[in-house]
């Protein structure tokens, strides 16, 4: 299943898609400190870890393959079940 999903999110690398975001940030602070503003670093929040590894691994390839679907065809409605109506008598 992990080998589906990185074939699905297999594409030619396009390095112009990619920033360095913490570098960006980090430059930003330095030049607030160097004209001498204050600056204030906020807490970093707690990581929050994932409870089911294989579930989320699953609902990331059927999200891959949704992607990579033509976008032509409308999407089919989900189906849901429905409860039997029980009779007495």
């Amino acid at each position: 299943m992990a080998t589906q999903l990185i074939d699905n999110l297999t594409t030619a690398f396009d390095p112009g898609k990619y920033t360095d975001e913490y570098r960006k940030e980090l430059l930003e602070l330095i030049h607030k400190k160097i004209e001498g503003d204050e600056v204030i670093l906020q807490e970093k929040a707690p990581r929050q870890n994932v409870i089911d590894l294989m579930q989320a691994l699953q609902e990331s390839v059927k999200e891959t393959e949704r992607l990579k679907q033509p976008t032509d065809s409308p999407p089919k409605p989900k189906r849901t079940a429905r409860k039997k109506k029980t009779t007495s008598g």
